[in-house]
């Protein structure tokens, strides 16, 4: 099968799996047309956001002490003034990394990779979880149920960003990220070790290692501007808003004061 190919069938099972969900209606619709760079070829498209997002996962897997150190201390900074991540994750890449331990570190990259094979139990698992996730905040949100983090146990399981109204183009980063998580989740839920098991059955702590990433990396003036532009512009400006400006601003302190 070629990448292209792959791409092709990976995207299709995705859709399939997603496909009761009526928030990603103009999402499909606007996929069709989508830019004109890669030639209105979804496919190409789809598979370049994806390489970037592996390489910030890849980045994450390969950091070096000094660069975990500068985000730890901005991680420190945020909850010594009560910043929030604007994450349900319980800590960033530190905390992530330190979790995982090294062994672990080593082999996130290419699980992650594994995500781009539509026939792994990896992919099928995250896949269904994926499914299940966003599927109950949508039932959630129908129902009239108060939806944010802490507001109940169902809502904690949730995955529920697609229902406040996100631009066609932030849900496919969205629902690519979610589903890089969930890849992550399936290989990591039965793992030997409790800590890391407890740590995989919790939302976005990939996410928000991700996102620790593009910050450090920001700041350093490194970061890649399409990903970094889509966290941390507003949902009512067409992005995710995953990262505030507040934050930024402390990356870029611990950063100049590495």
């Amino acid at each position: 099968m070629s990448y292209s190919e792959r791409a092709r069938e990976v995207i299709s099972q995705v859709d399939i799996g997603l496909g009761a969900l009526p928030e990603l209606d103009s999402t499909r619709s606007s996929l069709e047309e989508r830019n004109a760079e890669f030639n209105s070829n979804p496919e190409r498209f789809i598979t370049h956001l994806y390489l970037e997002y592996l390489r910030v996962i890849r980045d994450l897997a390969t950091l070096p002490s000094e660069d975990l150190s500068t985000i730890a201390e901005a991680n420190k900074l945020s909850a010594l003034q009560n910043i929030s991540s604007n994450s349900a994750a319980h800590g960033g890449a530190d905390y992530f990394l330190s979790i995982l331990g090294p062994e672990r570190q080593s082999e996130l990259y290419a699980i992650v990779q594994k995500s781009a094979d539509p026939n792994s139990p990896v992919f099928q698992s995250a896949l269904a979880d994926l499914s299940g996730r966003m599927t109950k905040g949508h039932l959630l949100a129908i129902a009239g149920e108060k939806i944010a983090d802490g507001a109940s146990a169902e809502a904690d399981y949730a995955i529920w960003g697609h229902t406040k109204g996100l631009a066609p183009h932030a849900m496919i980063h969205f629902i690519m990220c979610h589903f890089l998580e969930r890849t992550f989740t399936a290989e990591f839920a039965g793992d030997d070790d409790e800590a890391v098991r407890t740590m995989a059955a919790q939302k976005d702590t990939l996410l928000s290692a991700m996102g620790d990433v593009l910050l450090l990396r920001n700041a350093q003036g490194q970061a890649n501007p399409e990903l970094m532009a889509m966290w941390e512009t507003s949902r009512r400006e067409g992005g995710l808003q995953w990262i505030t400006p507040q934050r930024k601003d402390l990356f870029a302190q611990a950063v100049s004061s590495s």
